[in-house]
């Protein structure tokens, strides 16, 4: 993180090779701290009080340990000689630069890799999602309330679509992110607008997350997962785009069975367990009796904690 001087002081950048006035280390030692000492309850704790009472604002890295990783990378390698200077003297490098599109590790993602834990539709609109698996850096991925009408016509010109890239070291599995909202949700301001107008409708609404196989392609998509707030079913496919309006929506095939459609209600909560294996998360998180509904808007949102396992 950097350190922002008063006018006369310079701004602080950690580094592991801090030769510059404004440079301060040694980053790799704080990212082995920070792997092997994990915040506790205890300075969970802490972390509120010191918000709450002083100064006004959190600790990002105890709020979200992957953040870390996800800004840093990982830490280099302690020097063999004490005092010698780590092998690779340069700041850890910066994301790589955007590529001019072709095939993507998008595929390599099963449908329900991202799952919804939390949708509000009462201003101002917020989306919450978890991480299943881990989301590789660089990729693009999608959000939008655009109608699905089938395999033919594709979405609907209506409504609106946003983008993220997911930032360097990747999205690793179990993190909650998502788009709008309160600030303690993780990558909120990081969405572009793709086209029209994201802007989800309290009358009901369906959201769709994909991501594109070829970059080249705008309709090579690869759906992750959607979720319906209209009505306990989806639309059927291949109706009018009047039909459809601002409202429904059709079910893309690849997310039968990871999808989730719930009665109306203005806003949703995941109230479900979030220990479990892959499998087990992906049904729970798509079972409507583990999601809340209500017509008043939550004051804030405290992203939940999931614990993904390795199933034998």
């Amino acid at each position: 993180m950097r350190y922002y001087g008063d006018g006369t002081d310079p701004d602080l950048q950690l580094t592991d090779c801090p030769f510059a006035e404004n440079e301060m280390g040694y980053l790799s030692i704080l990212l082995e701290w920070h792997e092997q000492d994990p915040a506790d309850i205890e300075e969970m704790e802490r972390n509120d009080q010191v918000c709450s009472r002083w100064q006004g604002n959190r600790n990002p890295f105890v709020d979200f340990p992957a953040l870390a990783t996800q800004l840093y990378g990982i830490p280099q390698e302690r020097p063999a000689v004490e005092g010698a200077g780590y092998a690779t003297c340069q700041p850890l490098p910066p994301p790589p630069p955007p590529t001019s599109g072709g095939p993507t590790c998008c595929a390599d993602l099963s449908p329900g890799a991202v799952q919804f834990v939390a949708v509000t539709s009462d201003n101002p609109d917020m989306i919450a999602m978890v991480a299943l698996e881990n989301l590789p850096e660089g990729m693009d991925l999608y959000l939008t309330d655009k109608a699905w009408m089938g395999e033919s016509a594709g979405f609907r010109s209506y409504e609106g679509a946003v983008k993220m890239t997911v930032p360097l070291g990747g999205i690793v599995s179990g993190t909650v992110f998502g788009f709008g909202g309160d600030s303690n949700l993780l990558y909120n301001t990081a969405w572009s607008t793709l086209d029209g107008s994201m802007a989800l409708s309290a009358s009901g609404d369906s959201i769709i997350v994909y991501c594109l196989q070829d970059e080249t392609v705008v309709d090579s998509y690869h759906f992750l997962t959607g979720l319906s707030y209209k009505s306990s079913t989806w639309d059927a496919a291949d109706q009018s785009s009047s039909f459809y309006g601002s409202t429904r929506s059709a079910l893309p095939a690849a997310l039968l069975d990871t999808a989730i459609a719930l009665p109306h209600y203005d806003n949703y909560l995941y109230q479900g367990s979030t220990y479990g294996t892959l499998a087990e998360l992906k049904m729970a998180l798509r079972t409507s009796s583990n999601w809340m509904g209500t017509n008043t808007r939550p004051s804030t949102y405290t992203p939940p904690t999931f614990t993904i396992l390795t199933s034998n």
